[in-house]
């Protein structure tokens, strides 16, 4: 399957769980939503805030703990935070 079509899937699941189990009628006007998950790129800016109404602040927080790796966890893992919106 080519990214092109995976990307375009996804997209499709998101509408319809954004649409069906939409967080968005309990958050307020400027609400920080933090996408923690490592996800393709533009995942975040193209598809989930394109897809809520409402004024909010995004950021996003990949994933940091790879599970098989002994030498890494949660205490010693730096975090990495970006934001989508300039807030």
């Amino acid at each position: 399957m080519a990214l092109k079509e995976v990307y375009n899937l996804v997209e499709l699941l998101l509408k319809k769980k954004i649409g069906e189990y939409s967080i968005a009628p309990h958050l307020k006007d400027g609400t920080l939503i933090i996408n923690e998950s490592t996800s393709h790129p533009g995942t975040l800016r193209n598809l989930i805030a394109t897809k809520l109404p409402g004024n909010y602040e995004f950021a996003t927080a990949p994933e940091r703990v790879d599970p098989a790796n002994l030498n890494w966890n949660i205490k010693n893992t730096p975090r990495l935070v970006s934001g989508l919106t300039p807030n």
